[in-house]
């Protein structure tokens, strides 16, 4: 399932979305297709095992006010589900003062976001305010907004993924 998704449904995806933006796919063409990946996504996420391990990585992944990938955080979900990481998903639109209550109740080693869209707010405000808000956890950034803004300083306890490839290669040399 993880190849499928990175070789097929995300290039297939990555397509749809430029047929979307030039008027050749209507709305709910674009809607019907994201359904179905993300009933394909739940599904796979529901048929891995649950953590086996003692004391499994922490993760906390949720999608800043404003971004609605959700098919990348599903998969992103399934991802660390899949290498025996313990996720604590909480969804999409949430703001920093909402992310406080689970980041507090459950202390995850690792916080993951993405950055696809384009927001209000500058690219590098919005990572001092994840570092600053979570300073006693490691933050990951992933998304196509790190690929075209650049980011004059990096907080010590954010890392940059700028792609699925370095996410994955990331998430493979956790347990190493």
């Amino acid at each position: 399932f993880e190849e499928t998704m990175l070789h097929l449904i995300f290039p297939f995806l990555e397509k749809i979305n430029l047929l979307y933006f030039t008027g050749s796919v209507k709305p709910a063409q674009e809607h019907f297709i994201t359904f179905l990946m993300r009933q394909k996504l739940m599904a796979a996420i529901n048929d891995v095992p649950l953590v086996a391990t003692a004391a499994p990585t922490k993760f906390l992944i949720f999608l800043q006010e404003g971004e609605k990938q959700e098919l990348s955080l599903l998969y992103l979900h399934y991802l660390l589900k899949l290498r025996q990481c313990y996720v604590i998903n909480i969804g999409q639109n949430m703001s920093l003062s909402d992310v406080k209550v689970p980041y507090d109740l459950h202390q995850p080693a690792y916080i993951f976001t993405l950055f696809t869209d384009v927001n209000k707010l500058p690219l590098q405000q919005r990572v001092n305010q994840l570092a600053v808000s979570f300073p006693n956890t490691t933050i990951l950034l992933s998304g196509y907004q790190l690929l075209t803004n650049t980011i004059d300083c990096t907080p010590q306890n954010v890392r940059l993924l700028r792609n699925l490839s370095e996410t994955i290669a990331f998430l493979d040399n956790l347990g190493a």
